[in-house]
C-alpha cells in the first residue's frame, strides 16, 4: 500500500475517488438494456463501454463473467483501502472477500469435491493482493476436510473452522460452515465500529453523527446474520440452544433476546415479520416468505448506502457506502447474465435485481 499522511485532509482524495466512481454505476435504463439480451456475449459486449472494460478478456459464459466482476469489486474495494488505510469498516469488510474462498474450501472438501473443481468456485483475487494466496490453495489441495480444518489451525480461520466441523458432524449439513464463518465476519465488521469492545457490543443506538451513520450500516449485517440463523436453523438440522448461542448481540433493532425467545418457541415465519415490522426495515419488505424478510434488511442497507453522499458528503461512509453498492451492481450484472444464459423470462431477471 502507498504510504500516505494522516489526518483530515489525506480523507479528500480517496473521497473524491469515490465521487468519481460513482458517477460511473450503472443506471436502470442499462440493465433493462442487459435483461433484453440474447446472449452472454452480447452483455458482455455492452460492458465493453463500462469500467469494466479491463476485466472482461476471455469471458465466455455467466461464472467467468461474475469470477471477472468479483475481482474488479476486490480491485477496487483494495484501492479505496489503500488510500485510506485507517478506514476501520473499509478494512473488516474487505475481509468478506477471503471469508468467502474459506467458505468454499470447506464446502467443497465436506461434499467430496476435488482440487481443481474447488479452485474453480474461489476468488484467490483478495489474497493475492494481501500476498496470502497459500491459507486457501493449500487447505483446498489437503486430501480431507479434517486436514483442511488442520490446515487453518494457525490461522484466524483456526476455531471458526474447527467449530464449523464439530457442527458439521452434528448437523451433516456442509451449510453450516457459511454460517460460523459469517458469524466470525460480522463480528469483524462490528469489532470494526467497536475496537476493544469485543465482537458482542451490548448497545450500538445510531444517533446521526458520521460513525453513527456507519454504525447504522453495520447494524444491518448483524440483523441480516440473526434473522437468516433463526429462520433457517432448523433447516441446517441445528438444535434451538445451539442456533441461540449463534446469535450475535448489538442490535437495537432485532433484540438478540427476542430472537433467541422465537428461536425457543420455535416460532413461525409471521412471528418474525411481526417483529420485523416494528423496525426500521419494514419499509423495506416486499412479498411473502422467508426471503422477502431477508431481502428488507439488504435494500435498507443499499438505500442507506445511496443516502450517503447527500446525508454526510465528504466523509468516511461515503468509501463505504462505495464499495457496497458496487457489490450490489456486481450481484445485479451476475444475476442478469444468468438470467440470460438460462433463458429466463425477463420479468423474472427483473424480479431479481435491487436497483436502486
Amino acid at each position: 500500500m502507498p504510504v500516505i499522511l494522516h489526518g483530515i485532509k489525506d480523507i479528500i482524495y480517496p473521497i473524491v475517488k469515490a465521487y468519481f466512481i460513482r458517477s460511473t454505476f450503472l443506471d436502470r435504463t442499462f440493465f433493462d438494456l442487459l435483461s433484453r439480451a440474447s446472449s452472454v456475449r452480447e452483455i458482455v459486449d455492452r460492458l465493453k463501454t463500462t469500467r469494466y472494460a479491463g476485466y472482461l478478456e476471455g469471458v465466455v459464459d455467466a461464472k467467468g463473467l461474475e469470477m471477472s466482476l468479483f475481482r474488479s469489486l476486490i480491485d477496487t474495494h483494495f484501492y479505496l483501502l489503500s488510500l485510506y488505510p485507517d478506514e476501520r469498516v473499509l478494512r473488516a469488510l474487505f475481509s468478506r472477500y477471503i471469508s468467502w474462498d474459506v467458505k468454499t474450501v470447506l464446502k467443497g472438501k465436506a461434499l467430496g469435491m476435488e482440487y481443481e473443481k474447488i479452485l474453480g468456485h474461489v476468488y484467490l483475487r483478495a489474497e493475492e493482493l494481501l500476498g496470502r494466496r497459500d491459507l486457501i490453495v493449500r487447505a483446498a489441495s489437503i486430501k480431507t476436510l479434517a486436514d483442511a480444518v488442520e490446515e487453518l489451525s494457525n490461522t484466524e480461520y483456526g476455531e471458526v473452522a474447527a467449530r464449523g466441523l464439530r457442527l458439521y458432524g452434528e448437523t451433516g449439513d456442509p451449510a453450516v460452515f457459511d454460517l460460523v464463518v459469517d458469524r466470525y465476519t460480522v463480528g469483524l465488521i462490528v469489532e470494526s465500529v467497536s475496537p476493544g469492545k469485543g465482537r458482542d457490543v451490548k448497545k450500538m443506538v445510531p444517533g446521526g453523527g458520521f460513525d453513527d451513520y456507519t454504525n447504522e450500516l453495520v447494524l444491518s449485517f448483524i440483523d441480516e446474520y440473526n434473522l437468516g440463523l433463526s429462520l433457517r436453523f432448523s433447516d441446517l438440522r441445528l438444535t434451538r440452544l445451539q442456533a441461540q448461542s449463534l446469535l450475535i448481540g448489538g442490535s437495537p433493532y432485532l433484540n438478540v433476546g427476542k430472537l433467541g425467545k422465537l428461536i425457543k418457541e420455535g416460532a413461525s415465519t409471521a412471528e418474525y415479520r411481526a417483529l420485523l415490522e416494528r423496525t426500521p426495515y419494514s419499509t423495506s419488505i416486499m412479498g411473502e416468505g422467508k426471503d422477502p424478510l431477508l431481502k428488507s434488511i439488504l435494500l435498507r442497507r443499499l438505500v442507506l448506502a445511496s443516502s450517503t453522499w447527500r446525508k454526510t458528503p465528504l466523509s468516511h461512509p461515503v468509501l463505504v457506502a462505495t464499495v457496497l453498492l458496487i457489490e450490489n451492481e456486481v450481484r445485479n450484472l451476475s444475476a442478469v447474465t444468468f438470467g440470460v444464459e438460462n433463458r429466463l423470462p425477463r420479468e423474472e431477471i427483473e424480479h431479481r435485481l435491487i436497483i436502486i
